[in-house]
């Protein structure tokens, strides 16, 4: 057994053969009703979703799906994944761009914050489109 599952909690997760990193990826799911369906939830369950949440993108492994609970909308992986309508508000003291990235785009793609330096950035979204 590796190291790594004995530390999870669910280490049969873990040790399940998922087959390559193309294959989880084409099996993700890519859209919120199908992961909610997956989920035994419905909408109403989930009030704070964002009025176009059904229409956001979305990137969930199934792997990573499997670790949620069912039947739980407060489940906090869940949450991780679900287009809210509060992340589109900036409470008092906050910004809608904490890094200041905004003020260092260059082009489509290129941050530069320093002289002499640049970052290329190929994707604006992580690999579950986390919130």
């Amino acid at each position: 057994m590796s190291a790594v599952s004995t530390t999870l909690a669910t280490p049969h997760l873990v040790d399940r053969p998922n087959g390559d990193w193309q294959m989880q990826l084409r099996q993700a799911f890519r859209r919120l009703p199908d992961l909610l369906a997956h989920l035994q939830l419905a909408p109403a369950q989930l009030p704070a979703l964002r009025a176009d949440a059904m229409h956001f993108p979305l990137l969930v492994p199934r792997a990573f799906a499997a670790r949620m609970r069912p039947g739980d909308p407060h489940d906090p992986l869940l949450w991780q994944v679900l287009p809210l309508a509060a992340e589109a508000r900036a409470g008092q003291g906050e910004t809608l761009d904490p890094v200041g990235d905004k003020a260092s785009e260059r082009s489509l793609g290129m941050l530069q914050k320093y002289r002499g330096r640049a970052l290329l950035l190929t994707t604006a979204a992580c690999a579950i489109h986390c919130r």
